[in-house]
């Protein structure tokens, strides 16, 4: 393998293990959040594979509403996305979690710890093709 492709595949491993630590922490520190009841306000399925969920709704933390946007942490795809709008449909009741030292950071789900395990097994793939590739 020629060195320009050893170190594309170094960097780009190296990327995906930084990115998946950084969710993996994002997720773990979302454990200590409180949550509470809020209200859908609209939800629609979006993206080109129809896999995003784009919500709002509104939550009262100590008297103060607020409105959040974030379905899971990450903010990424759900994958399943016609399903959960139906669940999720406008005027549903749901569990919100939030970031007790800022309310105003919520979501109606926690990420999948699957998802940076995958992207930290996948950056250790590559970064190990970068660093051992000899043909």
């Amino acid at each position: 393998m020629p060195g320009f492709a050893r170190i594309v595949f170094f960097l780009l491993g190296l990327a995906a293990v930084i990115a998946g630590i950084r969710i993996f922490e994002q997720n773990r520190q979302t454990q200590r959040w409180h949550t509470t009841k809020g209200t859908i306000i609209d939800s629609q399925v979006t993206g080109i594979d129809e896999d995003f969920l784009t919500v709002r709704y509104q939550y009262t933390v100590k008297g103060v509403q607020y409105v959040g946007d974030r379905f899971n942490v990450s903010g990424g795809s759900v994958g399943n996305a016609p399903q959960l709008v139906k669940r999720y449909r406008q005027g549903a009741i749901v569990e919100v979690i939030y970031d007790p030292r800022n309310p105003s950071k919520s979501a109606l789900v926690r990420d999948s710890m699957f998802i940076p395990a995958f992207m930290i097994s996948i950056g250790i793939v590559f970064i190990l093709v970068g660093l051992l590739a000899q043909f």
